[in-house]
């Protein structure tokens, strides 16, 4: 697996003991009366409390810029100001777990005099090589996109991937679809779109599929927000959410670019936007992890669709998520 990832030229995590031994450290501390903060309390730092939560540690509470809208806490815990660990930075210690801010974070830690020897490495210690990942996927054959079209954003989720977009063709594009059915997700994205008016993003809070309908929907704001059968889960956990097909959306606007990343809905998506992949032939990244069996089925579907199409696959992590296939002409 070392060797697999070093292909990508990533420096590698240079103490994985350390990084293997976060329980100890944890209760380490604690014995000493230090107070373990996880510095973000959005989707990742939501998803890492969790983790820790459920191997049996526990922290102390979460940090966040805009603390104020935590009132109620995140997962029991409470969420402090930044102020508080920079005045308490003696028996503070901090666990960034943002990707895209990190190094900023980091940053305004050391101009307020916090030790760096506070801050833990188990995230941020492996935020450069995960950096390097994200920037590429999805985005890896700028030479095979048909520039001036429009970009189909399915599974936006904060609508990063949509800025990044724009930065890796150089704003040469039409304009942005981009689907969110997760609210807490959709609310990120509008934002975006609202202060980026050159993106020309109309953002859609629904799912992807064949054809309009409705569907059950785990909404938990991250990643892993997903589409569900309603025999797989309590009703009370989930929500129902809109459906509707690339193709209706889209309609005549040419269309260069699809990005699908949609937690195991991509195939039945891509039936729905056969029109518009017919016609345009554009560039496809699509995640192919979710599901046994897609990475097949999928190239399947787009090669009948369009027997042009040549596929080339991109893994972006350092576990089985994140492979994406890739279709072109």
């Amino acid at each position: 697996m070392m060797e697999l990832s070093s292909l990508n030229r990533i420096n590698r995590i240079k103490n994985r003991a350390q990084q293997a031994t976060w329980r100890e450290e944890f209760k380490r501390l604690k014995s000493e009366g230090k107070k373990i903060i996880l510095y973000g309390a959005g989707a990742m730092g939501e998803f890492y409390g969790e983790k820790i939560l459920k191997g049996r540690e526990d922290f102390y509470a979460f940090c966040d810029r805009d603390f104020k809208k935590y009132a109620e806490g995140v997962l029991g815990k409470q969420v402090l100001s930044p102020d508080y660990i920079i005045e308490n930075k003696e028996e503070c210690y901090v666990v960034i777990t943002p990707l895209l801010p990190a190094d900023e974070i980091m940053r305004y830690l050391i101009e307020n005099n916090f030790p760096a020897s506070h801050v833990l490495p188990y995230i941020y210690g492996r935020i450069e090589a995960r950096q390097v990942l994200y920037a590429k996927q999805y985005f890896e054959f700028p030479k095979l996109y048909p520039k001036g079209k429009a970009f189909v954003d399915a599974g936006c989720y904060r609508g990063e991937t949509s800025l990044w977009f724009a930065k890796w063709c150089n704003g040469d594009f039409s304009e942005i679809f981009a689907f969110e059915p997760d609210e807490r997700n959709f609310i990120h994205c509008k934002e975006i779109a609202e202060n980026n008016p050159d993106l020309k993003m109309k953002v859609f809070q629904a799912g992807v599929g064949k054809s309009p309908s409705v569907a059950r929907f785990t909404s938990l704001g991250t990643t892993n927000s997903r589409v569900v059968k309603e025999v797989d889960v309590n009703p009370e956990d989930s929500v129902e959410i809109k459906i509707l097909s690339i193709d209706d959306i889209v309609g005549d606007s040419p269309v260069g670019f699809i990005k699908m990343d949609i937690e195991g809905s991509e195939y039945d998506a891509l039936v729905g936007a056969e029109k518009a992949i017919m016609r345009d032939k554009p560039l496809c990244a699509i995640s192919v992890y979710h599901k046994p069996g897609d990475v097949l089925n999928i190239m399947d579907l787009l090669h009948s669709l369009v027997p042009e199409y040549r596929f080339w696959i991109r893994h972006y992590s350092f576990n089985y998520t994140e492979t994406v296939l890739y279709a072109a002409i």
